[in-house]
């Protein structure tokens, strides 16, 4: 018996201020990261810390995420994946030792992002010459499998790597993109530079190209800086050379610290980089969220315990007052709000189309056996997969002019379409009442 007609919804109307619903898919567009509207898409918010250093660790919560999202406007947070772990009997281990909490770590930063429609950054967080080219394909590889679908997820392939040269890196990341386009077409990418992803130069005078020889698609690079530095002043005239030189750059790091993470803040040179920032319309997230006893934690400071583990000063769940802050924390806070409108919840469509392809009408149905999906035009297609909202694979099947997907959907999955060009197109549909 039939029970009720599915709804693929195919567009967004911009009706809400939820990030992703105002600035879409993002795309690199020779120096420029866009939004769906094509005009520049600067996101700005909060890198943790360390996420598997009790430091960082502890405030990997849904409810942080919220505050982030719907108290400080972040449009942005980012999730370091550490890949080596932490040192003494009590610290947290990364993937070098664990890698499936890890990745289940990374999972629950990106679903809350998801569901609060902001966008989230996933770092491969090494800092060290590169070594663990393997490693990180299989991660990026799962992240993208799972979680390429929604327009949020950007991937940053190496945080800092500080020693390895600039063809070392290239032939690394070309690498681990390979793997992530083997899953996601086209979601943004960010790829560290070289000496603490600072020489930002390098990149723009040998970017990297695919088999074609074309400019991978899709790619900025990355660049860090402590704004309290005396050192780092330079930093942003060797970016806007970068720019100018035709590269697209994103700031997933940045303190109000000096280099060290501590010392003294120089609030004319904070108020330098963040008014360069703004006005370059260059996406950031600050480091860290944190009660680290550093002057860079946006919290207020925690001490170290006898274990050498951090006791913290602050909630670990969110939802702190000014008081709760340090003063990069509500110096950072009060630059988010001050450029964000207010938050609202995203609208019905998390996961939308990501690229045009010329197909033809569609027709599914709910039925108490599962899904039908039937076209007009089905020689167009290869391909169709059902998921769930986590993004794990229900069923899928070669096109045929009538589709039956056995399983049957309750609520809310994720139908992707394939068609013969490669070219994919994902659709959000929900059961009707």
């Amino acid at each position: 018996m039939k029970r009720s007609i599915i709804g693929i919804f195919c567009s967004i109307t911009l009706l809400t201020a939820a990030p992703i619903d105002n600035i879409g898919a993002l795309k690199v567009v020779g120096n420029q990261i866009q939004g769906a509207n094509g005009q520049p898409a600067q996101l700005i918010g909060m890198s943790f810390y360390h996420g598997q250093h009790k430091a960082g660790r502890d405030f990997v919560k849904r409810s942080v995420v919220e505050t982030l999202a719907k108290t400080w406007r972040s449009s942005v947070v980012r999730i370091p994946m550490m890949y080596s772990s932490e040192s003494g009997s009590n610290g947290g281990k990364g993937y070098d030792q664990d890698p499936a909490n890890s990745v289940k770590m990374v999972d629950s930063v990106v679903k809350a992002a998801i569901d609060l429609g902001i966008y989230v950054v996933v770092d491969w967080h090494e800092v060290s010459t590169i070594g663990h080219q393997s490693q990180a394909v299989s991660f990026f590889t799962d992240i993208a499998q799972r979680w390429g679908s929604y327009p949020n997820v950007i991937y940053e392939v190496f945080n800092e790597p500080t020693t390895s040269s600039w063809a070392e890196i290239k032939s690394y990341s070309t690498a681990v993109i390979a793997a992530i386009r083997s899953k996601d077409p086209d979601n943004l990418i960010v790829v560290g530079t070289r000496n603490w992803s600072q020489q930002v130069m390098e990149a723009a005078k040998d970017p990297i190209k695919g088999n074609d020889g074309k400019l991978a698609s899709n790619v900025a690079y990355v660049l860090h800086f402590y704004a309290s530095e005396a050192g780092h002043q330079g930093l942003i005239a060797r970016a806007d050379s970068a720019m100018a030189a035709g590269i697209a750059l994103f700031v997933t790091e940045w303190g109000n610290s000096t280099a060290s993470g501590n010392g003294a803040l120089n609030q004319g040179y904070m108020d330098k980089f963040m008014n360069w920032m703004l006005d370059k319309r260059l996406s950031w997230c600050n480091w860290s969220l944190s009660d680290i006893p550093e002057t860079s934690a946006a919290l207020r400071n925690g001490t170290w315990n006898a274990q050498g583990m951090i006791t913290h000063a602050v909630s670990t769940d969110g939802g702190w007052s000014d008081g709760d802050l340090s003063q990069s924390g509500l110096f950072v806070k009060n630059k988010i709000v001050a450029n964000r409108p207010a938050w609202t919840p995203p609208g019905n469509v998390a996961v939308r189309s990501r690229s045009e392809v010329s197909a033809g009408n569609f027709s599914v149905e709910q039925r108490s056996s599962g899904i039908t999906l039937t076209t007009g035009n089905s020689h167009r297609w290869t391909n169709a997969a059902m998921f769930d909202l986590k993004g794990a694979l229900i069923t899928n099947s070669k096109f045929t002019p009538s589709l039956h997907f056995r399983r049957t959907a309750q609520g809310i999955s994720i139908l992707q379409i394939k068609d013969v060009e490669g070219t994919d197109r994902v659709h959000k549909i929900q059961s009707v009442k």
